[in-house]
């Protein structure tokens, strides 16, 4: 099992697998990650809407950590 990090000051492209290599969205953090594996999110505002559909994760914050969804943007 993994744990994988994000950060306000990650990227996504980064492997998650450590804060200096966070990603930057919990999104692409639960779509790497595979079921029983952690999610660590820093502290911030994340502007996303999340899907987990089928894993099992675990998923901690560390700070404070608020989703908010009005201000979502997405691309086709």
């Amino acid at each position: 099992m993994s744990i994988f990090y994000v950060s306000k000051s990650g990227l996504d492209t980064n492997t998650g697998l450590s804060y200096t290599k966070s990603k930057l969205t919990i999104q692409n953090a639960i779509n790497t990650a595979a079921s029983g594996d952690t999610i660590i999110v820093g502290a911030g505002s994340y502007n996303e809407a999340l899907s987990i559909n089928t894993k099992s994760l675990n998923v901690y914050a560390d700070g404070i950590v608020v989703l908010d969804r009005s201000e979502e943007h997405t691309s086709e």
